[in-house]
């Protein structure tokens, strides 16, 4: 089930970013398994604004720690390179 928000399309999108209601979604599964220091295999990107407008801790957590490799915008080319850009070296490092 997805975040419950008037419309269809901010359900949706969160279906599709892998954010619940139960907190169970791919997000909380990630950040379960970065426990271990040094362990980093979360690296967010965003599609749209779900992440944005869900109240479930694991996404706060996400907005207040992390780089969002934003490609929100992945139609404008020189937008889509400057976070695709990022995220490679994010992946390298």
């Amino acid at each position: 089930m997805g975040v419950r928000r008037s419309g269809s399309g901010a359900r949706e999108g969160a279906e599709r970013t892998g954010i619940r209601e139960t907190g169970h979604g791919e997000g909380a599964a990630a950040l379960e398994k970065e426990r271990k220091p040094g362990d980093t295999v979360l690296f967010p990107v965003t599609l749209d604004d779900a992440v944005m407008e869900t109240d479930q801790s694991w996404a706060a957590s996400l907005r207040r720690t992390r780089h969002l490799g934003d490609f929100r915008a992945w139609k404008d080319h020189d937008l889509f390179q400057k976070s695709f850009d990022r995220l490679l070296r994010d992946l390298k490092a």
